[in-house]
């Protein structure tokens, strides 16, 4: 199972709005958040801690229903063994953070955060995944050049002269690149020239070394999901974000 969820942290702007999420975060979280300079960045900070919260408690809910219902003996939902609080995070494999589940858990459950610009977004898989979010920008030639190969190179030329599809598809490609270094953990110059799949906005693309999701939040914000291919095999062609509300998130402590 895997699952996509994204905030808009305009609420955040707002002074008072920002003092009472920061309250309502971790000790950890609001210690990242100090030492930030920007507003902005502050802001991203304390949404991805509220996003992560949020949409681990949805991922467990459904999780539990789907281990209860799959479970021959029809034991009670709350006999399954997962997790009613956030478990505390860990660093894992090559840096990459990750929940410090109970040996007796029933299942896996793994997230990854990304931010850009105004938009925050968080996935939960019971398989490892990575996923990230880019604001269109200019298109960097230098970028374009070394880090892209023909084939992406071709993807962004086809937008001739008109900038924002030049930019959108730049950005399709780049968010791609992204998610598969924080799915693997390495580094952007490790994957010089390699091509990933990247097809136009809203299309599902599937590679031989990783399972590809990607999609447009909004035109000027490029998404990407990726997981490897054995582990997601069983999973839809399409992924839909769940965009949560800010004033779900922000205002009203519903989860």
């Amino acid at each position: 199972m895997i699952r996509l969820y994204a905030v808009n942290i305009l609420p955040l702007k707002d002074e008072e709005c920002f003092k009472m999420c920061y309250m309502r975060s971790s000790k950890k979280r609001q210690e990242k958040a100090d030492v930030l300079q920007m507003p902005s960045d502050k802001a991203r900070c304390i949404a991805a801690g509220l996003l992560l919260e949020y949409a681990y408690e949805k991922f467990r809910i459904e999780k539990t229903k789907e281990l209860a219902n799959a479970n021959s003996f029809g034991y009670a939902q709350n006999a399954v063994r997962f997790p009613e609080t956030m478990p505390d995070i860990t660093e894992g494999l090559r840096g990459k953070p990750e929940f410090a589940m109970p040996e007796d858990c029933d299942a896996e459950c793994h997230f990854n955060l990304s931010h850009s610009g105004n938009y925050v977004i968080c996935v939960m898989a019971d398989f490892e995944a990575g996923a990230d979010v880019q604001r269109r920008t200019r298109v960097r030639e230098s970028v374009l050049q070394r880090f892209f190969s023909e084939e992406e190179k071709k993807c962004v030329e086809a937008g001739g002269d008109d900038d924002v599809l030049r930019e959108r598809a730049f950005a399709q490609v780049w968010v791609c690149k992204e998610a598969v270094t924080k799915l693997t953990g390495r580094g952007i110059g490790q994957l010089l020239g390699e091509m990933l799949p990247a097809e136009k906005e809203g299309d599902n693309a599937n590679g031989d070394n990783y399972r590809i999701w990607q999609g447009m939040l909004d035109e000027d914000y490029a998404w990407a999901v990726v997981s490897y291919p054995e582990a997601a095999t069983d999973e839809p062609e399409v992924m839909e974000p769940v965009i949560v509300d800010g004033g779900e998130l922000f205002y009203e402590r519903k989860f």
